[in-house]
């Protein structure tokens, strides 16, 4: 009778220790991966630092006294050399295609501000409501970018960009737990392979041979000028109302933390907003849209910086645009940083006593 009881009595002790190794296990194996991916991540950060050491070595070696940032608008759409030439002053790009608000403040304190001797005058280059789109263009290949700038930890950049958009659920996964964090680039490769790969085996091409195909099929010379022009207005209809509420929306995107930045290092800020291929068309620009840019050009007049924009630009028509909202470079471009160069006077003049 006490051998049953005592056995009986281990099989209860046991019982719950057996109960608890399976989740025990797979608990084991998450925290494993989660390391893993932890550690690939970081490989990742450390095999692909040269953003930021390229910005400043450009810098360095252009002693540019105005930079100008934004995206593939600018870079296709400005002529450093032929703005030098027309000013006086030396003038370079800190871009990046797709680039957006989280980018242009990393560019900022990380790059500018590190330099012994900021430029001068700093440009941002703008189209719309995105200066208080703080989420905007900061996952897949656009955080590559981000962490490229990045230096240490940026808890600025992960509370407007990741954090503030989270329930507590998502947020917690994303701080801790690699695999969640890296979903957009585990996405991001799987299409690639899906899309790129299987079409080259498919083809009997290389990868450069298919780019250049699609390239040349899509290109906006085999496309009707008409019906791109309305298919991009038709696209930027307003979907998500709160991105044009300026009030709600200043405090917590970055653009006050940019303007006190560049004040900090006596940088004077100014910016211009694009013409896009919409405003073509006159009274295309919606209601809300309107509000907004007058109450972001109300913010700017308090705080003493000037905004410049081309929307509503006569001299900028449709032969002057290639794909989307860029500038061609054989009349766009020219057209283009003439404009800038004149319309920029004021500024230089400010930064030239």
């Amino acid at each position: 009778m006490a051998g049953s009881q005592n056995g009986s009595t281990a099989s209860y002790a046991v019982g719950p220790f057996r109960a608890l190794a399976g989740p025990m296990l797979a608990l084991a194996v998450v925290c494993v991966i989660n390391v893993g991916f932890s550690l690939l991540a970081r490989q990742q950060f450390d095999r692909n630092p040269e953003l930021k050491p390229y910005f400043q070595h450009m810098l360095d070696d252009s002693r540019a006294q105005i930079v100008f940032l934004g995206n593939s608008i600018v870079e296709r759409g400005v002529d450093d050399r032929q703005f030098s030439h027309e000013t006086g002053l030396t003038a370079t790009q800190l871009t990046s295609g797709g680039a957006a608000t989280a980018f242009w403040y990393l560019t900022i304190k990380n790059v500018l501000l590190s330099q012994k001797e900021p430029p001068r005058l700093v440009v941002v280059f703008f189209r719309d409501n995105m200066l208080t789109m703080p989420e905007f263009r900061t996952e897949g290949r656009y955080k590559e970018r981000l962490v490229e700038l990045s230096t240490g930890t940026e808890p600025l950049l992960d509370q407007l960009a990741y954090f503030q958009q989270m329930g507590f659920l998502k947020e917690s996964l994303t701080r801790y737990v690699s695999l969640y964090h890296l979903r957009g680039a585990i996405k991001s490769d799987f299409e690639y392979g899906v899309r790129d790969r299987l079409a080259r085996m498919a083809l009997s091409v290389d990868q450069t041979t298919l780019r250049n195909a699609i390239a040349n099929v899509f290109d906006e010379g085999n496309m009707i000028p008409e019906l791109v022009t309305q298919a991009q207005i038709m696209m930027e209809m307003p979907t998500d109302m709160r991105y044009y509420d300026f009030e709600s929306q200043i405090d917590r995107s970055f653009l006050p933390v940019m303007i006190d930045l560049a004040a900090s290092a006596g940088i004077r800020l100014t910016f211009v907003r694009t013409k896009k291929r919409r405003d073509l068309t006159s009274g295309q620009q919606p209601e809300p849209l309107l509000r907004y840019m007058a109450d972001l050009r109300s913010y700017f007049d308090d705080k003493g910086i000037t905004l410049y924009d081309y929307t509503d630009d006569p001299r900028i028509k449709l032969e002057h645009f290639a794909l989307g909202d860029h500038l061609n470079e054989e009349t766009g471009r020219p057209l283009f940083t003439s404009l800038l160069a004149k319309t920029l006077e004021p500024e230089i003049r400010a930064i030239s006593k």
